[in-house]
């Protein structure tokens, strides 16, 4: 062991000497793009491996108990086997990872949700697979950080280009892939970070079509250009999608909500698997992701999904299509929420997504019903454009959105069409509310402050900006040894420390000279007679947007105490760190620097 540990250090040192800084972060996001991309697609071939085994292999009502069986073994292995990854969720695991650990991620997490995910969704779970897909990505880009001994900004950086690559591997769509990482993982944009992670997310959607071919998630065709005449109609689609988005996220909180109240996670799991089986028993087609019924819809066979529904397919009803696609609009999310909220793994990307397609042709429909000439209609188009939108509404990712649906039908057609309908889809939910669907279940100090803030703000260290120059007073020493103390020293704040050494309070300057000012007898008062305790302390150990938050709601401190266990460290000034902040923005966006 020590052996290895010699030859691993001494393998750091070589690449610190012979490898310039450029040329690594270039190497390195290579390999990360390339161990992502296997990643996500050995999770998208073992998930569509176990899905389409258990529809063939099982009957239809066994349509009912598999779901339960996937969140089941996914609830078993979290508390059994991959206990460092449990509790760690999508999204809101990575941004939280970067905000509140430093951007480490554990090593578990590079296999955990593959297996999880694979099972939940495999099995019937209603929920996406780029949640896991996100994750695992991550933690590769982290872990090979972390490999190099890289800092916070790199480690950051590479969870970026891992989640690039798996994005990019599974929809076979390396714009999409960079847009997400920066517009949703990362917080700032500029030259030196695109880089890095455009390479990452080429070399994932490279490995993905070398491996996949032209095997996509779905298959389109038909797709017609955009007209003018059309505006009007896509604008109050955008406003119905909106709506769309803002009952999806809603609906998931309020089932977070319910499960929550369930603190049993045995009854946790026999009501959230009675749920959802009843749903996929009802409607086949919530059976796992969901891409298949997009699918369906695509090839004008909407009639089937009524077939295979409970509500049955009649040929003479001219409303019997839309009802189905407006029920399965509105259990799509349901049955995602349930999932996950029951302990199942996934994500709400997927979801949003199909529930956009079936949004989508619904309004298609009723479009088709009310208005005059609308044969010239072409229902692809508005699948499509559904999907961007609800996507764009419910993930707060406009752009992600817009430029996936132009990857995935290999067309630029669409693309005013899809920035109409996105813009006003997102501006409906931002409106109504402004918090995304992955942060519903976390509405902590995160949902206030941006991406950009909190990662910028903790590239700051707390420790480095403790002022220890700072002489203690006792409480046994006189108010005259004070005087004396202050006449000699530049300081507006003092600690004091009782004979144990454990801290007591502080002393302002404005006490001193209120004192003074007072001409009071001073000759048997001591220091413990005036000190008082801070209204907030540090601990060195908080992130640095604990410190400033702590300074924000105390405007009128300029200094507060650092003490760890009684023990007084020292001070950290609101100067100090207003500073730290400044030069911290200004260096944020530089991972790539000049050779020199």
């Amino acid at each position: 062991m020590y052996k290895a540990r010699r030859y691993y250090i001494k393998f750091l040192k070589w690449r610190n000497e012979y490898i310039s800084n450029n040329t690594f972060i270039i190497l390195l996001s290579i390999q990360v793009g390339i161990i992502a991309a296997f990643a996500a697609l050995f999770l998208k071939s073992l998930i569509h491996f176990i899905e389409n085994s258990a529809q063939t292999v099982f009957p239809a009502y066994m349509f009912f108990v598999l779901p339960s069986v996937g969140i089941f073994l996914t609830v078993w292995l979290y508390n059994k086997v991959f206990k460092r990854a449990k509790g760690f969720h999508g999204i809101p695991g990575v941004l939280d990872a970067i905000r509140k650990r430093f951007s480490f991620i554990h090593y578990s997490l590079m296999y955990a949700q593959m297996i999880t995910g694979a099972l939940t969704i495999g099995l019937g779970g209603s929920s996406g697979l780029e949640s896991p897909t996100v994750v695992t990505g991550s933690a590769i880009g982290a872990g090979a950080s972390r490999f190099f001994r890289l800092d916070y900004k790199y480690r950051t950086l590479f969870i970026g280009c891992g989640t690039a690559a798996a994005i990019a591997a599974i929809f076979n769509a390396p714009i999409a892939g960079v847009i997400f990482a920066t517009e949703v993982i990362l917080p700032q944009f500029s030259t030196t970070i695109f880089i890095p992670i455009l390479i990452s997310s080429a070399t994932g959607a490279f490995f993905s079509n070398l491996f996949l071919g032209n095997e996509v998630l779905f298959k389109v065709s038909g797709v017609s250009r955009f007209t003018l005449q059309e505006i009007p109609l896509l604008l109050v689609m955008g406003l119905f999608c909106g709506f769309v988005s803002l009952y999806f996220t809603k609906v998931f909180y309020l089932t977070k909500v319910f499960f929550g109240a369930l603190r049993n996670w045995r009854i946790r799991l026999i009501a959230g698997g009675v749920l959802l089986g009843t749903l996929v028993y009802f409607f086949p087609v919530l059976f796992g992701e969901g891409y298949i019924g997009i699918n369906t819809i695509i090839k004008h066979k909407a009639h089937v999904l009524a077939e295979q529904s409970v509500i049955g397919y009649n040929r003479e009803s001219v409303i019997n299509l839309p009802f189905v696609l407006g029920i399965l609009m509105l259990v799509k999310p349901l049955a995602a929420s349930i999932t996950i909220s029951a302990g199942g793994e996934g994500g709400q990307f997927a979801p949003s997504f199909v529930t956009g397609g079936f949004a989508g042709y619904f309004f298609y429909l009723i479009a088709y019903l009310l208005l005059p000439h609308a044969e010239v209609l072409n229902p692809v188009n508005y699948i499509l454009l559904g999907m961007g939108a609800v996507l764009a509404g419910v993930m707060h990712a406009p752009l992600t959105a817009i430029f996936l649906v132009a990857e995935v039908t290999e067309s630029y057609d669409l693309f005013i069409g899809l920035m109409l309908v996105t813009a006003m889809s997102f501006f409906v939910k931002n409106y109504f509310d402004k918090v995304p669907v992955y942060f519903q279940s976390l509405r902590t100090e995160l949902n206030k402050s941006s991406k950009q803030e909190f990662i910028t703000i903790n590239n700051i260290r707390t420790r480095d900006l403790i002022n220890k120059e700072f002489l203690p007073l006792y409480t046994h020493h006189t108010l005259n040894t004070l005087f004396d103390l202050f006449s000699k020293s530049s300081k507006t704040i003092f600690p004091v420390l009782n004979h144990q050494n454990e801290f007591v309070g502080i002393i302002s300057v404005n006490e001193i000279r209120a004192i003074i000012n007072k001409s009071l007898n001073t000759d048997h008062k001591t220091v413990n007679d005036i000190v008082s305790m801070p209204e907030t302390v540090i601990d060195p150990t908080e992130h640095m947007d604990l410190v400033l938050n702590k300074f924000d709601s105390y405007p009128e401190l300029d200094y507060i105490p650092v003490v760890k266990r009684n023990k007084f460290i020292g001070f950290i000034s609101r100067t100090d760190v207003l500073n730290a902040y400044r030069n911290s923005i200004k260096n944020s966006g530089e991972i790539l620097s000049k050779d020199s």
